[in-house]
């Protein structure tokens, strides 16, 4: 089953996000989120120690980013989005699988998040990934105003998914 999805989805390949694809970074976030970051934004978190982006592409094509910003013990995931032609091809998965492994590596003992409460794809998906919900923020959301749910992994046990 596993050949067939990567047909249908071309050949997907995760690598560092470089300043050379925050042009196309910037663009999806302006399809994704309703306050999207800027290119100038985007190249300066590129530059910094930080933070530990990840760019999908597919066939060579730019379908989607992870943003994870590393301090002490802790990844914190800021963003993670994919073009809309490429969702439903484990794309984002294979994002946060990536950003997992390599928080894991550099000795983070947890990864956390916020996700929009309405937005049960992504939740569905940090769920399968082992993320547990472990609070909530009251109109985090803007544009519109909505509850933020604040999930956590574990990266010290060997649940991994």
């Amino acid at each position: 089953m596993k050949q067939k999805d990567d047909r249908a989805r071309g050949k997907l390949e995760i690598k560092p996000l470089t300043a050379e694809f925050a042009s196309a970074a910037a663009e999806l976030e302006a399809v994704c989120f309703s306050q999207p970051r800027s290119e100038k934004a985007l190249i300066e978190e590129t530059e910094m120690e930080l933070y530990h982006d990840l760019a999908a592409f597919s066939d060579g094509a730019f379908c989607g980013y992870i943003g994870v910003c590393e301090l002490f013990d802790r990844a914190d995931v800021t963003s993670l989005a994919v073009f809309p032609e490429y969702r439903g091809q484990r794309t984002g998965g294979s994002l946060l699988s990536a950003a997992l492994e390599g928080a894991k590596e550099r000795g983070r003992e947890s990864m956390s998040l916020e996700v929009r409460i309405s937005n049960i794809p992504a939740i569905t998906l940090y769920k399968s990934k082992g993320f547990k919900i472990i609070g909530e923020r009251k109109n985090f959301y803007s544009h519109p105003v909505e509850d933020g749910l604040i999930m956590s992994k574990d990266l010290r046990g060997n649940d991994d998914k």
